[in-house]
């Protein structure tokens, strides 16, 4: 029993002095009382297997490690009284093993990057036994650099070149088709079309603009595809969304607007029924099933009488040929509405149809332009109606803008283009817009071309 006691003693201590020994070393000061209980010790281990208690049974217990006198290292100064010259160091007597440890970095020089190491002058250290002091390195101040705000283009400040001069025979209406229904916050003008009434020749010359194309410095507005500014322009003023769509076809295209017409989907259901249903040469077969929008299409090719329910999901649907197919189909719905007001002789129920539809549609259009418009609608010769849709390659290309897919526009060209559908006499029937002249290149506004 006196021999386990003093083996679990010895070990205690051992443990001890090992877990602080080497923390102490760094306070002389503090080493007195450890010095002179650990003078003259140290550790050696057992060179025998006999020296081991318990080798030769058949339980093997632990090695026990043997104590040993050895001298207390001592550096330069008198470690014995304890006051230890300014320039010399101390260093404490360490375990030692059958096998010395590695050897630990040691400093060159006070200035080495851990800052350790014995002060100038020190000799005779054990590198062995020297206790590296590690600075915390200081993490470098963030600097603090303002997020910079996103800079919105400069609005136009020139307009082009008026294409259009109002006030001498003739007049320029913009009609916009909105997906808003009752109760939505929000809503898009899926419908662009701009539409120049040339009285003195009997002719009228359409523009129709991609949903998707992107306007990138509108006035009172952030850049966006066109379809959403009749939006913006109702959240800054009430009456504000057909102001600032005119503001922009007026700044890019040169065509200042002088009347709008606005229909929402319940308006234009209305006047369809009203007219008791349109016959609508459908070129491509159309198929979309889409039962949370309303959408129930199944059209081949041919002649068809749609009611109002049926037409708008024709001029709606996006699912065969994208915007550039839909905004056809929104032009053969708008002649076919032209043809049916014509064959049903509905001038002399004007007045009538007026009091019936003012509140379907979204209008400045009075009575007396109302009654002007219909009749020179219904005299007029379809070989006089020209229409041009923008799109690609000529007009614009697909793109990205802000995180959004869109139809980049070369306006340039576009102008171009315009100005020559203006100024030229009407040709016979430019409905689809490929006509050479106006260079509309893309098969996807050919009537004939279904993809």
């Amino acid at each position: 029993m006196v021999r386990l006691f003093t083996v679990f003693c010895t070990l205690a201590a051992s443990i001890w002095v090992v877990q602080w020994g080497p923390s102490l070393a760094i306070d002389a000061n503090g080493l007195q009382p450890i010095r002179s209980w650990l003078a003259g010790f140290r550790i050696q281990a057992p060179s025998t297997p006999s020296q081991i208690p318990g080798a030769s049974g058949q339980e093997q217990t632990p090695a026990v490690l043997l104590l040993t006198p050895v001298p207390l290292v001592q550096a330069q100064g008198d470690v014995e009284s304890g006051a230890p010259e300014a320039s010399s160091s101390v260093s404490i007597p360490y375990f030692e093993h059958s096998q010395a440890p590695p050897p630990r970095h040691r400093a060159d020089s006070p200035s080495d990057q851990f800052g350790a190491g014995s002060p100038a002058g020190s000799t005779g250290s054990d590198p062995n036994l020297e206790v590296p002091r590690i600075p915390i390195p200081e993490l470098p101040k963030p600097t603090l650099v303002p997020t910079p705000l996103p800079q919105r283009p400069a609005p136009v400040t020139t307009r082009p070149p008026s294409i259009v001069q109002t006030g001498k025979g003739m007049q320029t209406l913009l009609l916009m088709g909105s997906d808003r229904r009752v109760g939505d916050s929000t809503w898009r003008t899926d419908v662009i079309m701009v539409v120049v009434i040339d009285h003195p020749d009997k002719a009228v010359k359409i523009i129709s603009i991609p949903r998707d194309l992107f306007i990138e410095n509108p006035p009172e507005a952030g850049p966006n595809k066109i379809n959403t500014f009749d939006y913006w322009g109702e959240q800054l003023r009430p009456g504000g969304g057909p102001e600032l769509l005119s503001t922009i076809i007026y700044d890019h295209l040169g065509i200042p607007i002088e009347l709008f017409a606005r229909v929402q989907f319940s308006g234009f259901v209305e006047i369809v029924d009203a007219l008791g249903g349109i016959e609508v040469q459908v070129p491509c077969a159309v198929f979309d099933i889409k039962p949370q929008e309303n959408i129930y299409l199944n059209l081949p090719p041919g002649q068809h009488k749609m009611d109002g329910a049926t037409a708008l999901a024709y001029v709606r649907t996006r699912e065969q040929g994208g915007d550039l197919a839909r905004v056809q189909r929104q032009q053969h719905v708008l002649m076919a509405l032209r043809n049916k007001f014509k064959v049903r002789n509905l001038a002399p129920q004007i007045p009538g149809l007026y009091n019936t539809l003012k509140n379907a549609v979204d209008t400045n259009i009075g009575f007396i332009d109302a009654v002007n418009l219909a009749r020179f609608g219904y005299y007029l010769d379809f070989d006089n109606i020209d229409m041009l849709t923008l799109g690609p390659p000529a007009h614009m290309e697909n793109g990205w803008a802000y995180g959004m897919q869109v139809w980049l526009p070369n306006w340039e060209q576009i102008r171009g283009d315009v100005q020559i559908m203006i100024d030229s006499p009407v040709s016979s029937g430019t409905a689809d817009g490929d006509s050479p002249e106006l260079s509309v290149q893309s098969d996807s506004l050919s009537a004939t071309s279904c993809q």
